[in-house]
């Protein structure tokens, strides 16, 4: 990442044998707030791991007085998880398409 920030945006989850399989990031766009991407491998999806790294992200923006998040977009199960973990709805967006 720009600016040597990468140790203070990204947290990764690691197997045993010391793969990558999660991670999450923050400040994507320079906006300390704006979180994610977030993302978990398959085969190490439902332990739960996605739920720590976004506590963890967030516990660690608490540390340096960021109080809110937001996110540019999800999907169905993304909001489901987000949901899960007392994240609040304060606007949507709605995408419109014209056909001819």
């Amino acid at each position: 990442m720009q600016n040597n920030l990468a140790e203070d945006c990204i947290l990764l989850a690691l197997n045993a044998d010391q793969e990558i399989i999660g991670f999450c990031m923050r400040m994507i766009d320079g906006n300390p707030m704006r979180f994610g991407p977030i993302g978990v491998s398959e085969k190490a999806r439902n332990y739960g791991i996605g739920g720590i790294l976004l506590d963890m992200m967030q516990l660690e923006m608490e540390k340096r007085g960021i109080y809110h998040l937001y996110f540019v977009s999800t999907d169905v199960p993304g909001r489901r998880f987000y949901e899960r973990h007392d994240v609040k709805v304060f606007r949507t967006f709605v995408d419109y398409k014209k056909t001819f």
